[in-house]
């Protein structure tokens, strides 16, 4: 299926503008009817993988977000630099982080060709991380899925029902997770969710990126 892409600028509810790339099916859909997908980005910031995943995406039908959290022009070069754009949404997961993401799924939402209830998320290392705190929200959003993504619950915030179903892929041998598999499980326990877990045996973490990527390298 042919796929058309854009930038795509919209903002948070602080006036904070977001660029993404929005990529979509080329032909014709009809008003409010496609379902959609958010491709939230690792912790360097959008890149060209999620690109990448957000146009297979496209070709499969699906409108899909590559979406920015960091804000417009805000990306890493090396290690050093994404944790330091990383480090504020991870100090604030029901604030910075929540209203970002949020951002996100308005903005998709909004879309005329989107189904507004038929929207999910998916996302890569600190972006399974975001797809699992949208979960933990519980806006409506149809689905969840992390890839090597941060296991840790929100912080001091109450575990309640989510109608989000959650499917995670984590590698058995990635050093970098550090809540136990067993508290994940039990978190989706108490929150009566909907959800899978795929453990694949000797996976490092960023199993999903290409073995070019410094992902690979440097943050292991």
């Amino acid at each position: 299926m042919d796929v058309k892409s854009r930038v795509f600028e919209y903002k948070d509810t602080n006036g904070t503008t977001l660029e993404g790339v929005l990529y979509s099916p080329m032909k014709e859909t009809e008003s409010h009817n496609s379902p959609a997908v958010l491709v939230l980005h690792a912790f360097g910031g959008c890149s060209q993988f999620e690109c990448g995943r957000a146009e297979a995406l496209a070709k499969l039908g699906f409108v899909a977000l590559a979406a920015d959290v960091y804000g417009k022009g805000n990306r890493g070069t090396n290690v050093q630099e994404n944790f330091a754009l990383l480090k504020p949404f991870m100090a604030d997961r029901t604030g910075l982080l929540k209203t970002r993401l949020l951002a996100a799924v308005e903005a998709v939402r909004k879309l005329p060709e989107v189904s507004p209830e038929m929207v999910g998320a998916i996302g890569y290392c600190f972006g399974g991380l975001c797809a699992l705190d949208l979960a933990r929200y519980n806006i409506g959003l149809r689905a969840a899925v992390s890839f090597h993504g941060n296991l840790s619950p929100l912080p001091e915030t109450e575990l309640a029902p989510t109608s989000t179903s959650v499917q995670v892929h984590h590698g058995d041998a990635d050093v970098h997770i550090k809540t136990p598999v067993s508290e994940f499980m039990e978190e989706m326990r108490q929150r009566e969710a909907d959800w899978q877990f795929t453990s694949y045996g000797k996976a490092e973490h960023g199993f999903t990126e290409p073995r070019e990527s410094p992902l690979q390298h440097e943050y292991r």
